[in-house]
């Protein structure tokens, strides 16, 4: 009976708190999650962060992904995936599939990737011709800026990398 009693309380408790909003560093959270720190520029999550946020797994608490805002200008809001303060993980944004937009609420579902602006374009890495042999294996299709002659645009195929 003690314990019936025990999961209304829980019961009662929830029902309370999901009207409320809750917050960390913060008394007056705008939001149902807010989350308030000292702006600060982006770093490799480790043992310590830069973020205002993070994700983390594992036990070691040197593993995550974590949120912040840049302390200078343009004083943008980033995102770090990384592990030991040292080594970036890649970020993946819609792992198993759908579109991403950026300067669009609704991307175009035959677009993975659907950039949208009327004053801005889209600028893909830049880099000189050793610096795009470097690249191990390259994905075929992968777009650079050749900056060395002619800011040529260089799309690879399994069969011209490597080639002038």
């Amino acid at each position: 009976m003690r314990q019936h009693f025990f999961y209304l309380f829980l019961l009662i408790i929830s029902i309370g708190a999901a009207a409320q909003n809750v917050g960390v560093g913060t008394s007056n959270p705008p939001s149902k999650l807010t989350t308030v720190g000292t702006a600060s520029n982006p770093s490799i999550p480790g043992a310590t962060s830069t973020g205002v946020l993070r994700v983390g797994i594992g036990t070691n608490n040197d593993e995550g992904v974590d949120f912040g805002k840049s302390e200078t200008q343009p004083y943008s809001g980033w995102v770090q995936s990384g592990f030991n303060g040292i080594t970036a993980d890649p970020l993946s944004l819609q792992p198993l599939g759908g579109s991403v937009g950026i300067g669009v609420l609704a991307p175009n579902a035959s677009a993975a990737l659907d950039v949208t602006s009327t004053t801005r374009g889209f600028l893909p890495p830049r880099m000189t011709w050793v610096q795009r042999d470097a690249i191990a294996t390259p994905a075929e299709g992968l777009i650079i800026i050749l900056q060395t002659v002619g800011q040529k645009v260089f799309i690879s195929t399994s069969t011209e990398h490597g080639k002038r």
